[in-house]
């Protein structure tokens, strides 16, 4: 896919996954007090990261992982996919903290520990 193709793709689904989240965020502000709707939010963000994680665009994934991981300090997925960007970025540290604090909330999840051990195998060899 050539840069400019990727860039406008980028752009598209951009603003359809930012509608979303100003959608989720009008309803999590109106409804505060329910959890639901912060779940949703924190959902949304996470539908947003994993976009650029899926154009290999692990920095930029970042923000919306850390804004989910604000209104959910305890969402096994954000830490999964956040640990998943730093490692891309070389950030191995940054990615076994959030590894074993998602393995922590979720121990029976098979690709958290399957992705912390393929993680201490390369950071050890």
């Amino acid at each position: 896919m050539s840069y400019s193709l990727k860039s406008f793709f980028i752009r598209i689904v951009q603003k359809k996954l930012f509608f979303t989240i100003q959608k989720c965020q009008a309803a999590y502000s109106h409804h505060a007090h329910l959890q639901v709707s912060a779940k949703a939010l924190a959902a949304a963000h996470i539908k947003f990261a994993r976009f650029f994680l899926g154009v290999s665009e692990f920095q930029r994934a970042l923000d919306p992982l850390n804004t989910a991981l604000s209104i959910r300090p305890n969402y096994p997925a954000a830490l999964k996919d956040r640990a998943f960007a730093f490692s891309n970025l070389g950030l191995f540290q940054q990615a076994q903290a959030d590894l074993l604090a998602a393995q922590a909330l979720d121990p029976f999840d098979d690709e958290i520990s399957n992705a912390l051990l393929s993680l201490l195998r390369s950071s050890s060899s």
